[in-house]
């Protein structure tokens, strides 16, 4: 969905994905990435935080990527 520019279908299957699961930290970057194409500030900091809280080392990866580049302030606050 996310290659397709079904950004709402991209956040909706990413968010699927169970915090139990191997894959949430990923996901929920994912969720953060449909969210910043979409323009939604206030979904990518809560998905950057929620992957942040299940993988600490996606931190450095959220504050450098380019994806982010209009939210700065929501990925600091999400990362903290």
């Amino acid at each position: 969905y996310l290659l397709n520019k079904e950004y709402s279908k991209a956040k909706a299957a990413f968010n699927d994905v169970p915090s139990s699961s191997k894959s949430y930290a990923w996901a929920q970057y994912g969720a953060a990435i449909a969210a910043a194409r979409d323009g939604n500030a206030a979904d990518v900091a809560a998905s950057l935080k929620n992957a942040v809280d299940a993988d600490a080392t996606l931190k450095a990866k959220a504050l450098s990527d380019l994806e982010f580049k209009s939210f700065k302030s929501q990925v600091e606050a999400a990362v903290k």
